[in-house]
């Protein structure tokens, strides 16, 4: 039990510090463990480590933030054909957000630029760029917009800014 305890501790100190750093990265549980690699700018392999051997334990889940309800927003990818930006988005990005809890609480969905809009969404204006990110409320209706996709580093903050944005909107 003292070894869990302390585990415990080292878990949150490194939580701790690692969102004094890198702000809402710590979020996303399955991106911080998984294929960072061994530096130090994402949490490294004592982390990622110390991590795992929490999650095996069941207590991860319990101390990192994940929203409540399922589903509750979709997140519409805009794109058009030869938009290379959008090809390494859905290459790179897209397999691991939809394994994240960012991906339980807003799945991905596709339109085309130049296509309709899925049936039900209602947006504040048309989008212009490829990729741009539209976060939907359950009603389809646009609570939040990212322009083009700033690379994975700042993906991940920006998204789950949207995703507070559009929470405490709907809670006031």
């Amino acid at each position: 039990m003292p070894e869990l305890i302390n585990n415990i501790t080292m878990f949150i100190c490194i939580v701790m510090a690692v969102n004094r750093v890198y702000g809402p990265v710590a979020r996303n549980f399955r991106k911080l463990t998984a294929g960072v690699g061994d530096d130090l700018t994402m949490g490294g392999s004592m982390v990622r480590m110390v991590l795992k051997k929490l999650a095996a334990a069941g207590i991860a889940a319990v101390l990192v933030s994940v929203p409540a309800t399922a589903q509750e927003f979709r997140l519409l990818v805009i794109e058009q054909v030869g938009c290379y930006v959008c090809e390494a988005f859905n290459r790179d990005i897209a397999p691991a957000y939809e394994a994240s809890p960012e991906g339980e609480v807003a799945p991905l969905i596709h339109a085309d630029l130049r296509g309709p809009m899925p049936e039900g969404v209602t947006l504040t204006t048309r989008p212009f760029v490829t990729p741009t990110f539209i976060l939907l409320d359950p009603q389809g209706v646009e609570a939040g917009r990212l322009i083009g996709f700033p690379g994975e580093d700042f993906f991940w903050p920006y998204i789950n800014q949207m995703f507070d944005n559009a929470r405490n909107a709907t809670s006031s």
